[in-house]
């Protein structure tokens, strides 16, 4: 699994939190969705899918946990459309292949990725979505995807609705993003606690310094935070991270933390 979020402080932050919460697995996927709502989005609207459930009109992220493995000939009646009666099973008939679409697209995120679907099916773009999405008050979707292990996947799609503002760019480009996020939270072990982090540190390589900046780092504080809680100033917070970075072959903080998640902090 590999990332490429770059500096985005969104993800450093989203990342952060799946650094640090306990619980189950559902209850600290549905505590990253709910910070994603409430303190990265401000009133844009996504929806998180997996194989059984979908919610096309919900102002709010949802999460359905994957169940089964994603196969061809899945039947559409064992997803759950909340306020788009109908929708999915139209368009689950009209492109019986969609299901085969998710896996072998999986990883890229591409604008209009349903009427992407129709005209693969050499349906008339325009007159699909005036018959499909126009219905529901849904001018347009956009979505990505990504693999939760090797039998299920977690996508988001993006409705863009007809008497709404649009999302913007920005905006869509973090949501398609998040199944990369999130996938590797889904199958993460609960976190360590900061002390176990610091030892764990020590033991690859580096010195009790950089350790417990590591630890503070992973916490999602800035470095003038991390300063303040050393007592020592901001240019040796960042020179420090800079070590940490070399050590672990990163070059953002983002990217530290995703490797954080995947239990694969190990030095060179």
């Amino acid at each position: 699994m590999s990332f490429s979020f770059g500096a985005d402080q969104r993800f450093v932050d989203l990342l952060a939190l799946a650094l640090t919460l306990d619980g189950t697995l559902e209850e600290r996927v549905l505590a990253v969705l709910e910070h994603v709502r409430r303190r990265l989005l401000d009133d844009c609207e996504a929806v998180l899918v997996s194989q059984d459930q979908f919610d096309f009109d919900a102002r709010h992220l949802i999460l359905g946990l994957p169940v089964g493995a994603v196969r061809a000939d899945i039947d559409a009646s064992i997803y759950q459309v909340l306020r788009a009666p109908g929708f999915l099973q139209r368009m689950d008939q009209a492109f019986p292949e969609w299901t085969d679409r998710i896996v072998r697209d999986n990883g890229k995120s591409s604008g209009m990725w349903l009427c992407d679907t129709a005209a693969a099916a050499g349906v008339d773009v325009t007159e699909w979505r005036r018959e499909q999405l126009h219905p529901v008050g849904i001018e347009d979707v956009w979505g990505a995807t990504a693999l939760v292990g090797k039998d299920s996947f977690l996508s988001v799609l993006i409705p863009l609705h007809c008497d709404r503002p649009r999302p913007t760019s920005d905006q869509l480009q973090f949501l398609l993003n998040l199944p990369h996020v999130l996938a590797p939270i889904l199958v993460s072990k609960t976190p360590c606690d900061p002390t176990s982090r610091v030892k764990e540190a020590i033991s690859n390589g580096l010195s009790e310094a950089q350790a417990r900046v590591l630890s503070h780092a992973l916490s999602g504080l800035t470095e003038k935070e991390i300063a303040h809680r050393i007592h020592r100033s901001q240019h040796t917070v960042n020179s420090h991270l800079r070590a940490i970075y070399r050590h672990y072959n990163v070059s953002t903080r983002a990217e530290l933390m995703a490797r954080a998640i995947e239990g694969n902090l190990k030095g060179r």
